[in-house]
């Protein structure tokens, strides 16, 4: 039963998509397209629109906590930015500063972002109350993006956005007939190509700016839309609009995210009980910075394209996506390799290397420093643990590639080919830079003497990183009975 139900679902969601290609309205140049703009289509868009604008009678009882969510998440947040802003004499940092310009803006625009996160607003909440939810959230999002947009021209181009994506939105809720809604996308093409050409033809310092091959795509997408409304697509021409409004506004808020998650998160890490941390200083707070940004820009360009996957109607909804995405194979020979098999794989390696640095980290301020090991022992040690974490998680990896023995004795096999030929020096300095961490011939503070060149070591070579400039790890390992520490020659003779 529930197979055949789910087939049913997933024929009529095919369906509806190959609607949106094909004509289901009179083409504008007929006389029959305009016959139908008598009194009786009046009279359905008015019956629609009573229909829209009224609640179930239970709605209280059915979404009160939603409601009341929503309610007291603004309260606290519009709470907490004027407390903040109180408090302080400036914001976090420069660039948070427009959300305390528009304190009810930004807390109407996060509350509804988080709870949208867990709950399905399309499934649960009424019409009306989705409609508002939206209108609510444009006009928030559109006055944090002029409070943070300082361009007169990005901030006209984001209030004309929103205006129509409100307009649009609106009619598309209130159930507006089929004939009114194809003469106003019509409208709305015709309206929008002398203003990109018009953007077009304006004389700019730069051959191709930015704003103009917007201009373009813009104008590309108005002479289509004109054209599938005026011959009768006007499901076709409803998802252009949508589709591309809702790519503009989420491309603009995700470039808007981008610059502020990477201000925030510098702006944490610089804050004193974070910096003066000795843990912190010997991960450095710079490498952590630059790793959190590269992290959270991961996740937020991954779900980009995911959203707008979605927004361009090919596909349900985001999960579908991704699945769909990673869901794709190349077989080669017996093998098939997944794209989600290599993402996996790359997130564990990955993954592996923050833990290790951290590990690191973690073990040389809590447990090493506080018992005053020697800084030799220490440097040993964290990279001896280094090969360990970074072994385990290349076999973690290895297996969740779906790769048997068999095989990897194949890799290992081919490697070893590759060593033959082309790669003795990495592994010669790879062998020289584990005999330097176990034989110990010299470490991190000794002065040593080679020929007429002396200094201090200040830094054990990597493994598969050369020992000096001038001499590889191996060659350098194999004149330790020529090293001999000076450091009381050194300070008696004042060198």
């Amino acid at each position: 039963i529930l197979a055949s139900r789910l087939n049913t679902i997933n024929e009529t969601l095919a369906n509806f998509r190959k609607d949106t290609f094909r004509r289901n309205a009179i083409r504008m140049f007929e006389a029959d397209f305009y016959r139908q703009f008598n009194r009786d289509l009046f009279t359905e868009f008015t019956g629609s629109l009573t229909i829209s604008l009224t609640l179930p009678d239970n709605f209280v009882e059915r979404h009160g906590d939603v409601i009341g969510l929503y309610l007291l998440s603004i309260i606290i947040i519009i709470t907490l930015l004027f407390v903040y802003r109180n408090r302080q004499s400036e914001p976090l940092t420069a660039e948070w500063a427009f959300l305390f310009k528009r304190p009810l803006a930004g807390a109407i625009f996060i509350s509804i972002v988080i709870i949208s996160l867990f709950t399905d607003l399309d499934a649960n909440l009424p019409l009306l109350f989705r409609w508002l939810l939206y209108v609510s959230i444009t006009i928030a999002a559109m006055r944090l993006l002029n409070a943070f947009y300082a361009s007169p021209g990005v901030k006209k181009a984001i209030r004309t956005i929103a205006v129509v994506s409100i307009v649009t939105e609106s009619l598309r809720y209130f159930g507006l007939p089929t004939p009114l809604m194809q003469l106003y996308n019509a409208l709305l093409c015709a309206m929008a190509i002398p203003v990109c050409w018009q953007r077009i033809r304006r004389p700019d310092k730069e051959k191709i700016s930015q704003q103009r091959v917007w201009a373009y795509l813009l104008l590309t997408v108005a002479l289509i839309g004109l054209t599938a409304a005026v011959i009768g697509f006007e499901n076709f021409t409803t998802t252009l609009i949508d589709s591309t409004l809702t790519t503009f506004i989420i491309l603009i808020l995700v470039k808007m995210v981008l610059h502020l998650s990477d201000r925030g998160i510098e702006a944490l890490m610089q804050t004193e009980w974070i910096r003066n941390r000795h843990f912190m200083q010997v991960l450095g707070v710079d490498a952590g910075t630059g790793k959190l940004q590269l992290l959270l820009k991961i996740l937020i360009l991954a779900n980009t394209v995911l959203a707008l996957m979605v927004t361009w109607n090919l596909f349900d909804n985001s999960t579908e996506a991704s699945e769909a995405i990673l869901g794709f194979e190349y077989t080669v020979g017996e093998t098939s390799i997944s794209l989600k098999m290599v993402v996996m794989v790359v997130v564990v390696l990955y993954l592996t290397t923050i833990i290790s640095w951290v590990v690191q980290a973690f073990v040389d301020s809590q447990i090493m420093t506080p018992r005053k090991m020697d800084i030799g022992v220490k440097e040993s040690l964290k990279r001896l643990a280094h090969y360990a974490l970074f072994t385990i998680g290349f076999l973690i990896a290895v297996s969740m590639a779906g790769l048997g023995l068999q095989n990897f004795s194949i890799i290992v096999g081919a490697l070893g080919v590759g060593i033959g030929f082309g790669l003795q020096n990495i592994v010669n300095n790879f062998v020289s830079g584990l005999i330097l961490l176990f034989e110990r011939p010299v470490k991190v503070g000794d002065v040593i003497n080679i020929d007429q060149d002396w200094g201090t070591i200040t830094r054990m070579p990597r493994a598969g990183t050369p020992a000096s400039s001038s001499r590889n790890s191996r060659s350098f390992c194999s004149k330790a009975s020529r090293y001999r520490r000076i450091f009381a020659v050194s300070t008696n003779s004042g060198r």
